[in-house]
């Protein structure tokens, strides 16, 4: 289903695509490379349903390799690789990861999963590196038949702490990403010639999400990324809004105070949408990003588990605005088990 969205906006946007380190990728080549790498995963005895850990940077790669698992039909585990050992594989046991897709550089984290979770060598399919098992080996494999996949459908894990600080599995079906991508792009927030971007990790709901977002509405993409703390690349970072032509933010509160604290002058007059997520942001945060730059903060978040959002409206005061569900809009409702609970209550009860 969402592999099929990204072909549709391929076709819908030509000139969108994802940017980084000043390199362009359309997405008609990332819907390309992803059917072929998906036929290679398939190929390679990936079945349908099987959690793959996903062990890189956001950024292009990882939205590449998100679109070909969820093109296998498997469903994509996104991780930190800059977890402790015995967290990381903690954190992808619960998943029940089969399989693993590693950037290069984390390439000894992934040997060091697969070794504690069992995962045979040829279940590690590396970015960058030689042999029949890499990525690039995949992605020569000609473009094959792929499954039909339905709402009902595992589509992602992703992790939550919650109010416990223990992290745990958030399962979503295709039918409530599909829901929650409806939701995100009405009324027509996004446009073919918008340009977001993304300094989220890839394990974060909102850096992950953002990213798929952009892609199904057919928007772009700049993924922003700095070896030194925001506090000390603040200047570069907002320099790389303006000089990138930046349309839409979608960030934390401490993005936005770091952001208040720079002097130097910029132009944001092409930016449509400030927005702040994750946590309720302060309100001199607020008001000193109004100060600074005249224009005001909207602030939407929810959590992992639902698409909730709160946004603040004239004089600070916010309206609440109900999660959206799967049966929505005609998507059929979550099969429950014999006690009543649903898919993704049964996984959250484990």
């Amino acid at each position: 289903m969402l592999y099929d969205y990204l072909v549709a906006s391929a076709k819908a946007a030509p000139k969108s695509g994802v940017t980084q380190a000043g390199k362009f990728t359309p997405y008609a080549d990332i819907a390309e490379r992803a059917g072929r790498i998906a036929t290679g995963l398939i190929n390679r005895g990936i079945e349908r349903g099987t959690p793959i850990g996903i062990l890189m940077v956001n950024g292009p790669e990882l939205l590449t390799m998100t679109y070909a698992i969820f093109a296998a039909g498997a469903i994509p585990v996104p991780l930190s690789a800059h977890a402790p050992r015995n967290e990381l594989a903690a954190t992808a046991r619960k998943a029940h990861v089969a399989a693993i897709i590693p950037a290069l550089a984390n390439l000894d984290a992934a040997n060091n999963l697969a070794e504690d979770l069992g995962i045979r060598p040829d279940r590690v399919f590396v970015i960058g590196g030689g042999g029949s098992n890499s990525i690039e080996e995949l992605a020569k494999s000609p473009l094959g038949q792929l499954p039909k996949l339905g709402p009902d459908d595992m589509a992602l894990y992703m992790f939550s702490s919650g109010s416990t600080g223990i992290p745990k599995v958030v399962p979503h079906t295709y039918g409530e990403l599909t829901v929650e991508l409806r939701r995100g792009n009405g009324p027509k927030r996004y446009e073919h010639d918008d340009i977001l971007i993304n300094m989220l990790p890839g394990n974060h709901i909102g850096g992950f999400m953002t990213s798929i977002g952009m892609a199904n509405w057919g928007a772009s993409t700049t993924y922003w990324s700095d070896p030194q703390p925001l506090m000390l690349s603040k200047s570069r970072f907002a320099h790389a809004i303006a000089d990138n032509k930046i349309t839409q933010m979608i960030g934390v509160p401490f993005m936005y105070d770091a952001l208040a604290s720079v002097t130097d002058e910029l132009d944001y007059s092409r930016v449509r949408r400030f927005i702040a997520g994750a946590v309720p942001m302060r309100k001199d945060t607020f008001d000193r990003f109004e100060k600074r730059f005249g224009r005001r903060l909207r602030q939407a978040y929810g959590s992992t588990e639902c698409g909730g959002r709160r946004e603040p409206v004239r004089g600070g005061v916010r309206r609440d605005r109900r999660p959206v569900r799967a049966d929505h809009q005609g998507l059929p409702r979550r099969p429950r088990d014999q006690q009543g609970r649903s898919a993704r209550r049964q996984i959250l009860h484990r």
